[in-house]
């Protein structure tokens, strides 16, 4: 289910084309900076998210600017864009594993396209809610909500879209255990695509699954066989690997053991590929969140030693104030002492020179007789 998917987002797309050309991310957000025009920047909005969720690996960049676009046009009252970018909200939530917050999103979607009579913008809703019941294994409410978007493609005689209707009707009723059901949807997509220039790999997959399961092995290895050399040409590495392990539990059945551990062995090799590119976009972003952790930490220690060093200047810029208090309070205090010894020494002076004077005019036999005069 995950191919055929897939490839509805990708006929969705068509539907909500947008203008902008295809460009860097860093490109169209320059774009946005320079862009005064509102529908334009929401148009940039909408390529930006689309950018991050085809790498699906930045999904929360890509809601970002998805919101942003949908805000943008909620201001500017602009029902048709609104009703693109909650559709593009919706992929983004599916893509992510949030197959709620996409349903909500693309029933939104498909409010404002019923008010504007948009068919094919409504049969595309209806498709992707119909995938993101199959993802949360809701089988019947999803194949209700194919058969709503079948019944708009018969309208407008698309067989494309007819083709992978059926093809998703089929791989729910197989899910659900209705193989008779599958085995009439997948014949029905085979039967329109025969009539296209057209053959993707992932029906003949999904049928030949089916056909297993109905114990119909010549049939089903007939189809696997399809579907792996059509996903070799079309350079589809997952289906190529899926369509390999079913050749492996095939061969395996029919006691040809080189083969089955021959393809086994390809599809092993094939979905550690796979797991070693996811592994890989993983452990690029540890990097990348560790990276922002040691440049946190650094401007944390960065932030902390300036504090410290306001500190220390304010310490030091206290002791520099404290010592000249002291310097200027022992000069007041050395000043004091002199004006205070001046005080004492110009009122004991006048006395100091009296007595002086008084004894140089003295003689010392006065002296004595004086003293004398005190015993008598």
């Amino acid at each position: 289910m995950r191919r055929v998917y897939f490839i509805i987002l990708h006929v969705c797309c068509a539907v909500f084309s947008l203008s902008a050309q295809e460009q860097s991310v860093d490109d169209l957000k320059n774009l946005l900076r320079q862009e005064e025009d509102p529908g334009q920047k929401i148009t940039l909005l909408q390529s930006i998210a689309n950018h991050y969720l085809l790498r699906k690996v930045h999904f929360d960049s890509a809601f970002y600017y998805g919101e942003q676009a949908l805000q943008l046009a909620q201001h500017e009252k602009n029902t048709i864009e609104q009703g693109r970018s909650l559709f593009n909200l919706g992929r983004i939530g599916s893509d992510s594993g949030n197959q709620a917050d996409a349903i909500a999103f693309y029933k939104r979607s498909l409010a404002i396209c019923k008010s504007l009579d948009m068919k094919g913008a409504m049969a595309a809703s209806y498709n992707n809610i119909g995938g993101c019941y199959f993802h949360l294994k809701d089988y019947k409410t999803a194949i209700s909500y194919y058969k709503k978007a079948e019944y708009l493609h018969a309208l407008k005689k698309d067989l494309h879209l007819l083709a992978v209707d059926a093809m998703n009707m089929g791989e729910a009723q197989h899910a659900m255990g209705d193989l008779a059901g599958a085995e009439l949807n997948f014949l029905k997509s085979l039967g329109i695509i025969e009539t296209l220039d057209w053959d993707p790999p992932t029906v003949h997959l999904y049928y030949a699954r089916t056909l297993y399961a109905l114990e119909r092995i010549d049939e089903a290895l007939e189809e696997s066989r399809k579907a792996y050399d059509i996903a070799i040409v079309d350079s589809d590495v997952l289906i190529e690997a899926e369509s390999a392990e079913l050749m492996s539990m095939i061969y395996a059945q029919n006691r040809e053991y080189e083969l089955a551990y021959n393809f086994r062995s390809q599809a092993g090799g094939l979905l550690g590929e796979l797991n070693l590119a996811k592994e890989t976009n993983e452990i690029e972003k540890l990097k990348l969140n560790f990276k922002l952790q040691e440049q946190e930490k650094k401007l944390a220690f960065a932030a902390r030693q300036n504090n410290y060093l306001i500190v220390i200047y304010v310490l030091v810029g206290l002791g520099v104030m404290l010592l000249v208090v002291l310097i200027f309070r022992q000069l007041k205090i050395s000043r004091m002492t002199a004006h205070m010894h001046d005080i004492q020494t110009r009122l004991i002076e006048p006395e100091l020179i009296k007595r002086e004077t008084h004894y140089k005019e003295v003689s010392g036999f006065d002296v004595t007789r004086k003293q004398d005069e005190n015993y008598i």
